[in-house]
């Protein structure tokens, strides 16, 4: 009886210890997720809800699309319903630029790609229009140099927002349902 004794209090200490241990933990990790959300850099950072315009270069091109009464167009493409959450996705990469690295002040925006830019994106809220320059992509790390013509930093970003970004037109235009009749004999 004695040794059951201890048994079941040796038990009920290590179950003790393991969910002291787990509060712990999560207090732990929780600490670490917020410092890293607060060390996220940004090379733009507005409510996507705000943003009424934007536009990109693609080919020769510059298209402009404009959000109105919740309905996106694009000025090159007026009269093509375009599919609205693929430009609206296009509108939130714009809305929120996270940064891998700042590169802050360099001397020379030419070793970045960033002197003749080999695109331009505009990002436009009722209150303002912002122009993001991007630079060269850097083939060993897989990112691109981009900078906020606002400011002097540069910006290292993944290559994955800006190919999100730099989307064939055409392949905004919203595919057409085709009518099918059925008739019974």
């Amino acid at each position: 009886m004695e040794r059951q004794k201890k048994s079941m209090l040796i038990l009920l200490i290590v179950v003790v210890v393991c969910i002291v241990l787990y509060f712990v933990l999560t207090k732990v990790n929780a600490a670490k997720e917020e410092a890293q959300e607060e060390d996220t850099q940004y090379a733009l950072s507005i409510d996507s809800a705000d943003v009424t315009a934007f536009s990109y270069v693609y080919g020769d091109e510059t298209y402009t699309f404009t959000l109105s009464d919740d309905e996106w167009t694009c000025d090159q493409m007026e009269d093509e319903d375009l599919e609205e959450s693929s430009v609206t996705a296009i509108a939130e990469a714009l809305s929120s630029v996270e940064t891998e690295q700042v590169i802050e002040a360099p001397d020379d925006l030419e070793q970045y790609g960033l002197e003749n830019p080999s695109n331009t994106f505009t990002v436009t809220t009722a209150d303002a229009t912002t122009t993001i320059l991007v630079g060269d992509y850097n083939d060993t790390t897989g990112y691109y140099y981009i900078k906020n013509a606002d400011t002097d930093d540069v910006y290292v970003v993944d290559s994955s927002l800006i190919t999100s970004i730099e989307t064939d037109p055409t392949g905004l235009v919203a595919e057409e349902e085709e009518e099918t009749t059925s008739t019974s004999e």
